[in-house]
């Protein structure tokens, strides 16, 4: 069916709406962090006092449990603090795709918003946002409007892709939506890196091709080797692979030493640690950021 004009400002106001609806949700989350942040910071002062206060009536046993409850309070802290780093994000730019999925048996469509990060609505108990390493988000790179599959906690999911449209979201503001097809895909790409005109590493994520999502989301061989020119983004595709890695294992990574340094080295023990670590178990569930979907 062609898009008439009417058609498509129709569609693009509605996703302008939804996109501020989206925002609002996470200024709300991130509100409530505040507060978390706050009660979180007060408990820790409380604790400090009370060891300093205390000291000379306290047991050296007393001692060392109280140290250890405000180390895991200081913990907890940035944890939630990281949580409102990735919204913060994400309030800039929540998302750069959506496809509706119908699964086979299901009569209704689900909207997928793929992003940088995950958001979870916990007062709708769904996602609004999916991490674009989730197992769901693979559809948006690998396949176009038809059939569609992709391989879940649960195990293949199949069934089709009804509608696919690209965004640029900057500054919180929809520059353009786009109902995307392979052409449309590949014009944006260019775009994209078109407007690489510094030697800073870019985020690729919104453009990546499906040879180079394959590349990425390998999980079976133990060696891979990216061949091509000077240019060509193989050093990109490689530190996408290892947050594809990282959030793949999260829990049973020993994370220092990929994030700060990036060599050959390190990223084949990435893969071998990451294989060790999740023998046996495909896939973890975790609404908050971890993989799933």
């Amino acid at each position: 069916m062609k898009l008439t004009k009417t058609m498509i400002n129709t569609t693009e106001t509605m996703e302008r709406a939804h996109l501020e609806k989206v925002r609002i949700k996470l200024r709300a989350t991130m509100v409530q962090i505040d507060s978390r942040l706050r009660d979180q910071a007060a408990e820790i002062r409380e604790q400090k006092n009370y060891l300093w206060e205390q000291r000379a009536e306290m047991d050296h046993v007393e001692k060392i449990s109280t140290r250890q409850s405000i180390e895991q309070t200081v913990l907890a802290g940035e944890n939630v603090l990281a949580r409102k780093k990735r919204l913060r994000q994400l309030l800039l730019s929540p998302y750069f795709g959506r496809f509706d999925f119908i699964r086979d048996g299901q009569a209704q469509p689900i909207a997928v918003y793929v992003g940088i990060h995950t958001f979870f609505d916990e007062e709708q108990k769904k996602h609004l946002i999916y991490d674009w390493r989730a197992p769901i988000a693979t559809m948006f790179y690998d396949y176009e409007t038809g059939e569609a599959r992709y391989e879940s906690p649960s195990g293949v999911i199949s069934g089709r892709i009804e509608l696919k449209r690209q965004f640029r979201i900057r500054d919180g503001r929809m520059e353009f939506m786009l109902e995307s097809s392979l052409n449309i895909l590949d014009d944006v790409l260019q775009e994209e890196l078109s407007r690489a005109a510094d030697d800073r590493m870019k985020n690729i994520v919104a453009t990546i091709q499906r040879d180079q999502n394959a590349i990425i989301r390998n999980e079976d061989a133990h060696a891979l080797i990216i061949q091509g020119v000077a240019g060509s983004g193989k050093t990109s595709i490689a530190l996408h692979r290892i947050a594809f890695l990282l959030y793949r294992c999260q829990g049973h990574l020993d994370f220092e030493g990929y994030t700060d340094h990036f060599t050959e080295q390190g990223l084949c023990r990435l893969h071998f640690q990451c294989a060790a670590g999740t023998r046996g178990r495909k896939y973890s569930r975790n609404r908050n950021g971890g993989p799933g979907g």
